[in-house]
């Protein structure tokens, strides 16, 4: 089935953001900038004491040892009882659900949530939906998010996003906030339960992809059919098989819910009615009669890497099954406390190799975007795993599920993110040996309350303060 182009709205008087970014970064292209810490971590696995990151033109160069580090006519700055690693990455979330925070209370009920969340949304300008973006990337930039998976449901917010951008000034509105450059995964959702409406859907999405690539260079285009409930056999079995051949990033929501499993396995239950209510369920639909993994799987989830938000309620066998077919899993743990999940089987997919990053879901139901909160809150879940590897859920592993990278490693950073291979990559140390994307080169400072030996302990505790860039770069 061929489908006419999309038509992308316009804001014909929208205001240019004006961001911090370009005079801060601008001040490291000046001259060489030796910035010093008692505590440089390149990755969470990695600590360096009394480190260095040499930057030269908005670049990283070199990372080691401060003493033995220098470069002809260098700044140096020294940052004293402070820690440097890579900038987060926020794997999962909806930005343009941002200015719902606080207007959705705690509830078990996910379809009547769902229709409140609708209720507000359907009814927002497009100057509404911009400000609602823009709240999120105030937000997650002030949380040192360098990185981010985002879901868009409408083709409006390319247009929202790509408002006041100039490509021959560099100015982003929304990928650089308060002095961070942020990379971004942009996650187009796809959503019709009808079969002859498939194709028709899946062009017009891949449409958006030329849209991203021409006006965004630090963004890359992604799939989200939405989740097994609101998507029709053929188009997961087509959103998979372009994933797969165009080696395009893909994430699904799935395992989210009771209701979810019921609406699969049985083909009723409250979220059954509430998709046939809004006439989204064809009168010829047949529930597929298996758990919404397994039906996935069925549908071709597996057949490249992937990002399953949420597994909430995956089994033992589903999360074997996600381990062997490198299926990345985002547990976002502040939205399983607000629709009060069952206890997240943390445990499980760690001791089964599985990819696991936190992130933060949308503000409709968290009340956070920063990945360090979210990380703080689900710590106790597994008190005995190092803090090393809490850090790594919202940088490399985080990374690895976007196809990025995040270390703090000299970078070259070409156009498109998809020129990575899927993992962390090189190790490389040395200029111009490490190609690709590195959201984590854009790192975080954190000042620690007190000098201690296991600074990211204290980052987990709390006793570490996220310095703003203009508080130390100037």
């Amino acid at each position: 089935m061929s489908s006419s182009p999309i038509t992308v709205p316009t804001l014909s008087s929208a205001s240019t953001m004006s961001t911090q970014s370009t005079a801060l970064f601008a001040s490291f292209s000046a001259r060489p900038v030796i910035v010093c810490a008692r505590w440089v971590a390149p990755t969470p696995h990695e600590l360096i004491r009394e480190g260095g990151v040499l930057c030269r033109a908005d670049r990283v160069v070199a990372v080691g040892r401060a003493d033995g580090m220098d470069a002809a006519g260098a700044q140096r700055i020294d940052l004293g009882d402070a820690l440097i690693l890579p900038g987060f990455v926020n794997a999962h979330t909806h930005l343009e659900l941002s200015a719902l925070a606080g207007r959705l209370a705690p509830t078990c009920d996910f379809p009547g949530w769902i229709c409140s969340l609708r209720a507000h949304v359907t009814r927002w300008s497009l100057d509404e939906l911009r400000a609602s973006i823009l709240r999120g990337v105030r937000e997650i930039a002030a949380a040192g998010v360098t990185g981010i998976g985002n879901i868009t449901a409408r083709p409006e917010t390319d247009a929202a996003l790509f408002v006041g951008h100039s490509r021959a000034t560099d100015d982003y509105a929304f990928c650089d906030s308060g002095g961070r450059r942020i990379h971004w995964r942009c996650f187009c959702e796809l959503l019709g339960l009808r079969e002859e409406e498939a194709e028709g859907l899946l062009e017009k999405t891949l449409l958006r992809q030329s849209l991203i690539d021409s006006f965004w260079p630090r963004a890359a285009f992604g799939l989200a059919p939405h989740a097994p409930y609101s998507v029709s056999p053929k188009l997961l079995r087509r959103c998979f098989e372009v994933a797969d051949a165009k080696q395009i990033a893909i994430t699904i929501h799935a395992a989210e819910t009771r209701e979810e499993e019921r609406f699969c396995l049985l083909g009723d239950g409250a979220l059954f009615d509430m998709v046939r209510e809004f006439g989204a369920l064809p009168d010829e639909w047949r529930p597929p009669r298996k758990r919404p993994l397994e039906y996935l799987a069925e549908m071709g989830l597996g057949r490249s890497p992937a990002l399953v938000a949420h597994a909430n309620y995956a089994n033992d066998d589903e999360i074997r099954w996600m381990a062997a077919h490198d299926i990345s899993v985002a547990f976002c743990p502040t939205s399983h406390q607000f629709f009060d999940h069952a206890p997240y089987p943390l445990r499980q997919m760690l001791a089964a190799g599985v990819n696991v990053c936190v992130a933060t879901d949308s503000l409709a139901s968290s009340t956070t975007l920063d990945p360090l909160e979210a990380v703080r809150l689900a710590a106790p879940l597994c008190p005995e795993l190092p803090a090393a590897d809490w850090i790594a859920m919202i940088t490399t592993n985080a990374a690895r599920a976007l196809n990025m990278k995040c270390e703090i490693a000299p970078s070259y950073e070409p156009r498109r993110l998809d020129s990575l291979d899927h993992g962390e990559g090189s190790q490389s140390r040395s200029s111009g040996e490490n190609p690709g994307r590195n959201a984590g080169a854009g790192f975080n400072v954190f000042s620690l309350e007190r000098s201690c030996n296991h600074p990211l302990d204290a980052l987990l505790r709390g006793d570490a303060r996220l310095l703003s860039p203009e508080s130390w770069q100037t």
